[in-house]
């Protein structure tokens, strides 16, 4: 049990980062979704949808403000995450921008910064097991749990 949460906690985080560069996009997307199901309806929203209530746009507008604040919370985690990287360690930062951010395969991270295969899978696995533990002190893998 613990191992497959392990690896629910690991694939939520690549998938995060894998993502990292459209976190903006769809917050603001949300957002906008999220003023369509305001909960203060207009007369004429609601008789072009009568059979929806006022709670069910309320309950919708909540899912939707969850969502992006998960969102904010993972984006500002990775940014903390860089920012720690960059000023500490040099070679995780530039293998998570060309691994995570510029999607290159092992080859060509090897050829840009000069690390092996074996050496790229080791520096994945202490980033990503720092960010999970970062990730569980800050309880933002409640959801894996589940």
């Amino acid at each position: 049990m613990e191992n497959s949460l392990y690896n629910l906690g690991i694939e939520k985080i690549e998938y995060y980062l894998k993502r990292y560069n459209l976190l903006d996009y769809k917050i603001s997307k949300l957002s906008e979704y999220a003023e369509e199901y305001d909960y203060k309806p207009t007369y004429r929203k609601w008789l072009k949808d009568k059979c929806s209530s006022l709670e069910d746009y309320a309950v919708k507008n909540v899912e939707i403000e969850q969502k992006i604040y998960k969102l904010r919370n993972w984006q500002i985690l990775i940014t903390e995450i860089l920012e720690y990287y960059k000023t500490k360690d040099k070679i995780k930062y530039k293998y998570i921008c060309l691994k995570y951010f510029k999607h290159l395969t092992p080859l060509k991270i090897q050829e840009r910064i000069n690390l092996t295969k074996n050496e790229q899978e080791e520096i994945k696995l202490e980033i990503l097991n720092y960010i999970l533990a970062v990730a569980i002190k800050k309880n933002m893998l409640r959801e894996v749990q589940n």
